[in-house]
């Protein structure tokens, strides 16, 4: 049971070192489209600018469903669908992320080094992280031993609700930082009245979201005087939960932002965010809802 519940929690820190790694992209591909830089880049850089920024996303999004999904479908027990669901999670994020960091080491050296040179060194770069972060698995044959579920702990139950704020929480203070950091940028200004709203909204719900993530540690530390209970478990799985609702608005309202700043269409920037948001939600909540029903069926 220690080795299984150990399991449990190292995939969660995978995730998080991971969330810690795309965060950096994320912050700069929010902020680089409100640079001055930006418009002297070559249209072709700045498409990939934009591609970039949607595929740190979709990754971003990947390596928080096991958090999702542990609390929607486990109730915070451990059980070997979480631990291969986790794997597969971290497997499919390692993709868009190996494309978005070498699109974005292409972005960054092109104003330096020029388009061709540029984009050698991102392929270069390309070639090296799908072989350090991928190039393994495709050369193991260990076989994951099959594992059954077992009782879990209510400190176990706490210990990993908290660990999955931990893993959230990287992603929207990455966010918040952004959305503070661009009301201040001269490319603010120079956005139209509608962005400069949606950014307002995107920030205030990158706040809300912070606040409830960092509920969790706040009741159980000043509430429950550090005591684990069933009961604080399920209100720290409530409140990690509820956060990926405003995490999601925001995300989505700072997408529009760049993509209206990228194409000039606020048709396009509007479609765009609404079908973000819309993934977004399927992710964390529809896959996770509809995998809970399944297991309630059978």
């Amino acid at each position: 049971m220690t080795e299984f519940k150990a399991k449990i929690q190292n995939a969660l820190d995978e995730c998080r070192i991971l969330v810690l790694g795309t965060q950096v992209l994320i912050g700069f591909g929010f902020r680089s489209f409100l640079e001055p830089g930006y418009e002297h880049l070559p249209f072709e850089a700045q498409g990939l600018k934009m591609l970039s920024l949607a595929l740190l996303i979709i990754a971003f999004a990947v390596l928080l469903m096991p958090c999702s999904e542990h609390q929607i479908v486990y109730q915070g027990s451990d059980a070997p669908g979480l631990q291969r669901m986790a794997t597969r999670a971290v497997a499919v994020a390692l993709v868009p992320f190996c494309l978005a960091l070498s699109a974005d080491v292409g972005v960054a050296l092109t104003p330096v080094l020029g388009p061709r040179p540029a984009v050698a060194i991102g392929l270069v770069v390309l070639v090296a992280a799908a072989a350090a972060w991928m190039g393994p698995r495709a050369l193991s044959h260990r076989k994951e031993r099959p594992m059954a579920s077992q009782p879990t702990s209510v400190s176990t139950k706490v210990h990993h609700v908290l660990t999955e704020a931990r893993v959230i929480l990287p992603g929207a203070q990455t966010l918040l930082g952004f959305a503070l950091v661009a009301t201040l940028m001269d490319g603010f200004a120079r956005l139209p009245p509608l962005s400069q709203k949606v950014h307002v909204v995107g920030l205030v719900s990158v706040a809300v979201s912070v606040i409830i993530l960092m509920m969790p540690a706040t009741y159980h530390r000043l509430v429950e005087a550090g005591q684990d209970s069933e009961e604080f478990h399920k209100k720290a799985s409530v409140m990690v939960l509820a956060a990926l609702v405003p995490l999601g608005v925001g995300i989505a309202s700072g997408f529009y932002v760049a993509l209206e700043r990228a194409t000039g269409h606020v048709q396009i920037a509007a479609v765009g965010a609404l079908a973000l948001c819309a993934l977004l939600y399927f992710l964390w909540f529809a896959v996770p809802l509809a995998k809970r029903a399944s297991r309630r069926s059978n």
